[in-house]
């Protein structure tokens, strides 16, 4: 194990948790042009240590829906916890988004494809 690998397991035994919540934030094409962008890790604590419960990640979507122009929702996953999609190919405008507005910092944030 080397690099991150290694401090993320010495950070859990040392303090029994990761020492950060990342963010996967993927594309999953649906048929043809279209595809949906979804971001799990978000109701985990983020810059200021407090967990989104279901009322923010809605605030949230309705906050990425009006500035993305583009539809959105909140799932409920039974391993990922509290799923965030939008239509479309949202990936980029969606970091640039959370880093914005700190919601999460930039080596919190992973983007999976492309």
């Amino acid at each position: 194990m080397y690099g991150n690998e290694f401090m993320s397991e010495l950070c859990e035994r040392e303090f029994g948790r990761q020492s950060s919540h990342k963010v996967h934030v993927r594309v999953k094409q649906r048929t043809g042009r279209k595809s949906i962008t979804t971001a799990t890790g978000l109701s985990t604590a983020g810059v200021s240590g407090e967990m989104m419960n279901m009322e923010d990640m809605k605030v949230l979507v309705k906050r990425l829906k009006k500035r993305l122009n583009c539809n959105g929702s909140v799932i409920e996953h039974e391993t990922h916890g509290l799923v965030l999609q939008l239509s479309g190919d949202q990936r980029f405008n969606l970091f640039n988004f959370l880093i914005e507005n700190r919601i999460r910092q930039e080596h919190q944030i992973v983007i999976h494809g492309g």
